[in-house]
Protein backbone atom coordinates (compact mmCIF):
# COMPACT_ATOMS: atom_id res chain seq x y z
CA UNK A 1 0.00 0.00 0.00
CA UNK A 2 1.78 3.12 -1.26
CA UNK A 3 -0.43 5.68 0.55
CA UNK A 4 0.55 4.49 4.08
CA UNK A 5 1.78 7.47 6.14
CA UNK A 6 1.81 5.82 9.58
CA UNK A 7 4.63 5.45 12.04
CA UNK A 8 5.09 1.99 13.57
CA UNK A 9 7.59 3.05 16.27
CA UNK A 10 8.20 6.30 18.16
CA UNK A 11 10.42 6.97 21.18
CA UNK A 12 12.50 9.82 22.62
CA UNK A 13 15.99 10.00 24.12
CA UNK A 14 14.86 11.28 27.56
CA UNK A 15 11.62 11.66 29.48
CA UNK A 16 8.46 9.59 29.03
CA UNK A 17 6.15 9.88 26.06
CA UNK A 18 2.46 10.18 27.01
CA UNK A 19 0.18 8.57 26.06
CA UNK A 20 1.82 5.30 25.05
CA UNK A 21 2.59 5.26 21.32
CA UNK A 22 -0.06 4.07 18.91
CA UNK A 23 0.05 4.62 15.10
CA UNK A 24 -3.40 6.24 15.22
CA UNK A 25 -2.47 8.63 18.08
CA UNK A 26 -1.03 11.86 16.68
CA UNK A 27 -0.50 14.06 19.77
CA UNK A 28 1.96 13.36 22.62
CA UNK A 29 3.48 15.16 25.60
CA UNK A 30 6.60 14.75 27.70
CA UNK A 31 8.24 16.60 30.60
CA UNK A 32 12.02 16.95 30.56
CA UNK A 33 14.63 17.74 33.18
CA UNK A 34 16.01 21.27 33.20
CA UNK A 35 19.39 19.84 32.20
CA UNK A 36 18.04 18.55 28.88
CA UNK A 37 19.39 20.81 26.13
CA UNK A 38 18.16 18.69 23.21
CA UNK A 39 15.82 15.82 22.40
CA UNK A 40 16.50 13.04 19.91
CA UNK A 41 13.54 11.46 18.11
CA UNK A 42 13.70 7.77 17.25
CA UNK A 43 10.92 6.90 14.79
CA UNK A 44 10.25 4.28 12.11
CA UNK A 45 7.71 4.47 9.30
CA UNK A 46 5.29 1.61 8.77
CA UNK A 47 6.03 1.63 5.06
CA UNK A 48 9.68 1.42 4.14
CA UNK A 49 9.05 3.68 1.14
CA UNK A 50 7.51 6.50 3.21
CA UNK A 51 9.63 9.47 4.32
CA UNK A 52 9.96 11.18 7.72
CA UNK A 53 10.94 14.81 8.26
CA UNK A 54 11.36 16.50 11.67
CA UNK A 55 10.51 20.14 11.02
CA UNK A 56 12.23 21.66 14.06
CA UNK A 57 15.36 19.59 13.48
CA UNK A 58 16.04 21.04 10.05
CA UNK A 59 16.62 17.59 8.58
CA UNK A 60 18.12 16.17 11.79
CA UNK A 61 16.21 14.07 14.30
CA UNK A 62 17.87 15.90 17.20
CA UNK A 63 15.96 19.02 18.25
CA UNK A 64 17.40 21.81 20.46
CA UNK A 65 15.24 22.75 23.46
CA UNK A 66 14.42 25.99 25.21
CA UNK A 67 12.89 26.46 28.68
CA UNK A 68 9.16 25.84 28.75
CA UNK A 69 7.10 24.31 25.96
CA UNK A 70 8.66 23.03 22.73
CA UNK A 71 6.48 21.90 19.83
CA UNK A 72 8.06 19.17 17.69
CA UNK A 73 6.36 18.09 14.45
CA UNK A 74 7.10 14.82 12.69
CA UNK A 75 5.88 14.89 9.11
CA UNK A 76 5.35 11.49 7.46
CA UNK A 77 4.77 11.40 3.68
CA UNK A 78 3.50 8.25 2.00
CA UNK A 79 5.51 6.63 -0.78
CA UNK A 80 3.21 7.93 -3.54
CA UNK A 81 3.04 11.40 -1.98
CA UNK A 82 -0.74 11.33 -1.74
CA UNK A 83 -0.95 11.19 2.06
CA UNK A 84 0.80 13.31 4.70
CA UNK A 85 0.38 12.69 8.43
CA UNK A 86 1.85 14.95 11.15
CA UNK A 87 2.69 13.59 14.62
CA UNK A 88 3.18 16.26 17.31
CA UNK A 89 5.22 16.07 20.52
CA UNK A 90 4.74 18.82 23.11
CA UNK A 91 7.99 18.67 25.08
CA UNK A 92 8.12 20.79 28.26
CA UNK A 93 11.58 21.55 29.56
CA UNK A 94 11.41 22.57 33.20
CA UNK A 95 13.01 25.77 34.31
CA UNK A 96 15.81 25.43 36.87
CA UNK A 97 13.95 28.03 38.95
CA UNK A 98 10.89 25.74 39.27
CA UNK A 99 10.17 24.97 42.97
CA UNK A 100 6.89 23.05 42.68
CA UNK A 101 6.33 19.41 43.59
CA UNK A 102 5.32 17.10 40.79
CA UNK A 103 3.36 14.80 43.13
CA UNK A 104 2.40 14.57 46.82
CA UNK A 105 0.83 11.45 48.31
CA UNK A 106 0.10 9.78 51.65
CA UNK A 107 -0.39 6.00 51.19
CA UNK A 108 -3.35 4.71 53.18
CA UNK A 109 -4.57 8.25 53.91
CA UNK A 110 -6.94 10.65 52.22
CA UNK A 111 -5.38 13.89 50.99
CA UNK A 112 -7.72 16.92 50.95
CA UNK A 113 -7.90 18.62 48.48
CA UNK A 114 -6.58 16.49 45.60
CA UNK A 115 -2.96 17.38 44.91
CA UNK A 116 -2.17 20.16 42.46
CA UNK A 117 1.36 21.65 42.21
CA UNK A 118 0.18 25.21 42.86
CA UNK A 119 -1.88 24.24 45.95
CA UNK A 120 0.28 24.40 49.08
CA UNK A 121 -2.14 23.59 51.95
CA UNK A 122 -3.52 20.09 52.63
CA UNK A 123 -5.17 17.89 55.25
CA UNK A 124 -4.14 14.24 55.49
CA UNK A 125 -6.73 11.94 57.12
CA UNK A 126 -5.28 8.72 58.54
CA UNK A 127 -7.16 5.71 59.90
CA UNK A 128 -8.58 6.11 63.42
CA UNK A 129 -6.08 3.74 65.01
CA UNK A 130 -3.11 4.32 62.69
CA UNK A 131 0.15 4.68 64.70
CA UNK A 132 1.89 6.65 61.94
CA UNK A 133 1.58 8.02 58.41
CA UNK A 134 4.10 8.80 55.69
CA UNK A 135 4.31 11.66 53.19
CA UNK A 136 5.68 10.82 49.73
CA UNK A 137 6.92 13.53 47.36
CA UNK A 138 8.06 13.53 43.75
CA UNK A 139 10.05 16.26 42.03
CA UNK A 140 10.64 16.77 38.32
CA UNK A 141 14.32 17.71 38.62
CA UNK A 142 16.89 15.60 40.44
CA UNK A 143 18.68 18.78 41.61
CA UNK A 144 15.60 20.04 43.49
CA UNK A 145 15.63 19.64 47.28
CA UNK A 146 12.74 18.84 49.63
CA UNK A 147 13.37 19.56 53.32
CA UNK A 148 11.12 19.10 56.36
CA UNK A 149 11.16 22.43 58.17
CA UNK A 150 10.87 21.24 61.79
CA UNK A 151 13.47 18.43 61.67
CA UNK A 152 15.73 19.52 58.82
CA UNK A 153 15.40 16.09 57.17
CA UNK A 154 15.99 16.09 53.41
CA UNK A 155 14.46 13.49 51.10
CA UNK A 156 11.28 12.46 49.32
CA UNK A 157 9.65 10.37 52.10
CA UNK A 158 8.82 11.69 55.55
CA UNK A 159 7.33 9.54 58.37
CA UNK A 160 4.81 11.24 60.67
CA UNK A 161 4.12 9.59 64.09
CA UNK A 162 0.50 10.00 65.18
CA UNK A 163 -0.07 10.36 68.92
CA UNK A 164 -2.79 12.74 70.10
CA UNK A 165 -4.46 15.54 68.21
CA UNK A 166 -2.90 16.55 64.92
CA UNK A 167 0.57 17.03 63.46
CA UNK A 168 1.40 19.79 60.99
CA UNK A 169 4.28 19.09 58.64
CA UNK A 170 5.85 21.82 56.50
CA UNK A 171 7.97 20.85 53.51
CA UNK A 172 10.20 23.41 51.81
CA UNK A 173 10.96 22.77 48.13
CA UNK A 174 14.05 24.51 46.72
CA UNK A 175 14.51 24.94 42.96
CA UNK A 176 17.44 23.35 41.15
CA UNK A 177 19.23 26.70 40.84
CA UNK A 178 18.53 27.62 44.50
CA UNK A 179 16.79 30.88 43.66
CA UNK A 180 13.16 29.92 44.44
CA UNK A 181 11.43 28.07 47.29
CA UNK A 182 7.87 26.87 47.92
CA UNK A 183 6.51 25.68 51.29
CA UNK A 184 3.80 23.01 51.41
CA UNK A 185 1.86 22.52 54.66
CA UNK A 186 0.16 19.21 55.51
CA UNK A 187 -2.03 18.87 58.62
CA UNK A 188 -2.06 15.15 59.45
CA UNK A 189 -4.79 13.83 61.75
CA UNK A 190 -6.63 10.63 62.55
CA UNK A 191 -10.20 10.06 61.47
CA UNK A 192 -12.70 9.82 64.33
CA UNK A 193 -13.87 6.31 65.12
CA UNK A 194 -16.98 5.55 63.10
CA UNK A 195 -19.95 5.16 65.44
CA UNK A 196 -22.77 3.32 63.72
CA UNK A 197 -26.16 3.68 65.46
CA UNK A 198 -28.23 0.56 65.98
CA UNK A 199 -31.66 0.44 64.32
CA UNK A 200 -34.75 0.91 66.45
CA UNK A 201 -35.70 -2.11 68.55
CA UNK A 202 -38.75 -1.46 70.72
CA UNK A 203 -38.50 -4.84 72.46
CA UNK A 204 -35.12 -4.00 73.97
CA UNK A 205 -35.68 -0.35 74.88
CA UNK A 206 -36.99 -0.87 78.41
CA UNK A 207 -34.37 -3.46 79.42
CA UNK A 208 -31.50 -1.53 77.88
CA UNK A 209 -32.38 1.79 79.46
CA UNK A 210 -33.73 0.80 82.83
CA UNK A 211 -37.51 0.84 82.25
CA UNK A 212 -37.64 3.82 79.92
CA UNK A 213 -35.39 6.20 81.87
CA UNK A 214 -33.17 6.50 78.83
CA UNK A 215 -35.92 7.82 76.53
CA UNK A 216 -34.43 9.54 73.52
CA UNK A 217 -31.14 7.61 73.69
CA UNK A 218 -30.20 5.17 70.88
CA UNK A 219 -31.95 1.78 71.13
CA UNK A 220 -29.60 -1.16 71.38
CA UNK A 221 -29.25 -4.75 70.26
CA UNK A 222 -28.31 -7.38 72.86
CA UNK A 223 -24.55 -8.01 73.12
CA UNK A 224 -23.03 -10.06 70.27
CA UNK A 225 -19.62 -11.30 69.22
CA UNK A 226 -18.90 -8.09 67.30
CA UNK A 227 -17.45 -4.81 68.53
CA UNK A 228 -20.13 -2.18 69.22
CA UNK A 229 -17.94 0.49 67.59
CA UNK A 230 -16.18 -0.96 64.55
CA UNK A 231 -18.77 -3.78 64.10
CA UNK A 232 -15.91 -6.18 63.38
CA UNK A 233 -14.79 -9.32 65.23
CA UNK A 234 -13.80 -8.64 68.83
CA UNK A 235 -10.10 -8.19 69.48
CA UNK A 236 -9.16 -8.34 73.18
CA UNK A 237 -12.78 -7.63 74.29
CA UNK A 238 -13.54 -5.17 77.08
CA UNK A 239 -16.47 -3.11 78.42
CA UNK A 240 -16.97 0.26 80.12
CA UNK A 241 -17.46 -1.63 83.39
CA UNK A 242 -20.96 -0.27 84.13
CA UNK A 243 -23.69 -2.66 85.24
CA UNK A 244 -26.35 -1.12 82.94
CA UNK A 245 -24.16 -1.06 79.80
CA UNK A 246 -24.30 -4.27 77.70
CA UNK A 247 -21.86 -3.14 74.99
CA UNK A 248 -18.59 -4.90 74.23
CA UNK A 249 -15.66 -3.27 72.48
CA UNK A 250 -12.34 -4.22 70.95
CA UNK A 251 -9.63 -3.06 73.33
CA UNK A 252 -7.98 -0.78 70.67
CA UNK A 253 -11.39 0.81 69.91
CA UNK A 254 -12.09 1.26 73.63
CA UNK A 255 -8.70 2.89 74.28
CA UNK A 256 -9.18 5.30 71.38
CA UNK A 257 -12.72 6.15 72.49
CA UNK A 258 -11.87 6.90 76.12
CA UNK A 259 -9.14 9.36 75.20
CA UNK A 260 -11.87 11.89 74.43
CA UNK A 261 -15.05 10.73 76.20
CA UNK A 262 -15.39 8.87 79.49
CA UNK A 263 -18.73 7.32 78.64
CA UNK A 264 -20.26 4.73 76.31
CA UNK A 265 -21.13 6.48 73.00
CA UNK A 266 -24.34 4.47 72.63
CA UNK A 267 -26.06 4.78 76.02
CA UNK A 268 -23.80 7.31 77.82
CA UNK A 269 -23.06 5.03 80.77
CA UNK A 270 -19.95 6.38 82.51
CA UNK A 271 -16.68 4.49 82.28
CA UNK A 272 -15.80 2.76 85.53
CA UNK A 273 -12.28 2.40 86.90
CA UNK A 274 -9.96 1.03 84.11
CA UNK A 275 -10.61 -2.67 83.73
CA UNK A 276 -7.87 -5.15 83.00
CA UNK A 277 -8.04 -7.18 79.81
CA UNK A 278 -8.91 -10.25 81.86
CA UNK A 279 -11.82 -8.50 83.52
CA UNK A 280 -12.98 -7.12 80.16
CA UNK A 281 -12.81 -10.56 78.55
CA UNK A 282 -14.77 -12.10 81.43
CA UNK A 283 -17.46 -9.40 81.17
CA UNK A 284 -17.65 -9.94 77.43
CA UNK A 285 -18.09 -13.68 77.89
CA UNK A 286 -20.83 -13.17 80.47
CA UNK A 287 -22.72 -10.69 78.29
CA UNK A 288 -22.47 -12.95 75.26
CA UNK A 289 -23.75 -15.96 77.22
CA UNK A 290 -26.72 -13.90 78.44
CA UNK A 291 -27.53 -12.84 74.88
CA UNK A 292 -27.52 -16.35 73.50
CA UNK A 293 -29.43 -17.91 76.44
Amino acid sequence: IMDNANLCELSISSGKLLPKFSPAQLDYTCVLDSKASELTIDALTDDGGASLYVREGGGSRTVPLKDGENQIHLEVTSEDGSNIKVYTIKATRLSRSNALLQALDMPGCRLIPTFAPQTTGYIGLAAALAPAAEIHCRVADSDMKVQRCDTGDVGLRFPVPLNYGQATVQLQVTAADGTTTTVYSICVMRRDLALRPCPSNSNSSSSSHGGGKGAGAPLLFPPTLTCSLCLGPLRRPTTVGHANCPHIYCRPCFDQLTRKNKSCPLDRCPVAAPASEGVGAAAASTATAAATA
